[in-house]
């Protein structure tokens, strides 16, 4: 079950409600009607040509929200780690609990992200684990388009919403 207080939900409900426009633009398109193309760039496109815009459109707005969910549980990973141990700030002396916290604090946002996710092995099942490492590199992809790191397979928007939705909720039960 996904948590009512899912920080991926506003990317989620954006990314819906953006592919239903471009639904509604390409039906304005099909039908040509000038008055609602007009100050787009679609007036005067040649069929085909806007059918492929609109389809690059999709594709590209898949790819964008891959990365920005993935974006947003980095920063739920960072944040979750560094609450868990502000323990460290009781420590005594009080001073270098202090200090020791701040610098871990700032090293967390340092940390590979692979190695931050391994904290959770043992209470979360590691394939799950897996699969966020799966969905970073397939971000990683999009975001650097090297071909020689291609991911095995590809992840879709739905898939990475409701695998890091998911995640989030067990680390939140789980400490």
């Amino acid at each position: 079950m996904i948590s009512a207080d899912n920080p991926l939900d506003s990317v989620w409900q954006t990314y819906l409600t953006t592919k239903d426009c471009l639904k509604i633009a390409d039906k304005v398109r099909k039908r040509n009607d000038l008055q609602i193309l007009e100050s787009t760039k679609f007036i005067g496109m040649i069929e085909h040509e806007a059918f492929e815009e609109l389809r690059a459109c999709h594709a590209e707005l898949d790819n964008l929200v891959i990365v920005s969910l993935w974006a947003v549980f980095e920063r739920f990973l960072i944040e979750y780690v560094q609450a868990r141990c502000t323990v460290l700030k009781t420590l005594e002396p009080t001073d270098f609990g202090l200090h020791l916290y701040d610098q871990f604090a700032s090293a967390v946002e340092q940390w590979r992200l692979s190695d931050t996710l391994d904290l959770f092995k043992g209470p979360i099942d590691s394939a799950r684990l897996g699969d966020a490492k799966n969905i970073k590199k397939h971000r990683d992809y999009i975001a650097h388009r090297n071909p020689k790191k291609k991911p095995e397979g590809g992840a879709t928007p739905r898939v990475v919403y409701e695998t890091l939705s998911q995640l989030m909720e067990r680390i939140r039960v789980s400490w």
